[in-house]
């Protein structure tokens, strides 16, 4: 949901159109092992598991 799951798609879009323009990409998601982190309209952040 948001940001985390669009930054993450446009960046393997990215790599895919540079690979097809035969440059090497490597994609490393750093934060993937993290636990996301929503705003909910009632209260503060709340860290829901995937």
């Amino acid at each position: 949901m948001g940001n985390r799951h669009r930054a993450s798609g446009l960046t393997e879009l990215l790599a895919r159109t540079l690979r097809d323009r035969s440059r090497e990409v490597v994609v490393e998601h750093l934060h993937v092992h993290l636990p996301r982190v929503l705003k909910t309209p009632l209260g503060p952040r709340t860290a829901i598991p995937e």
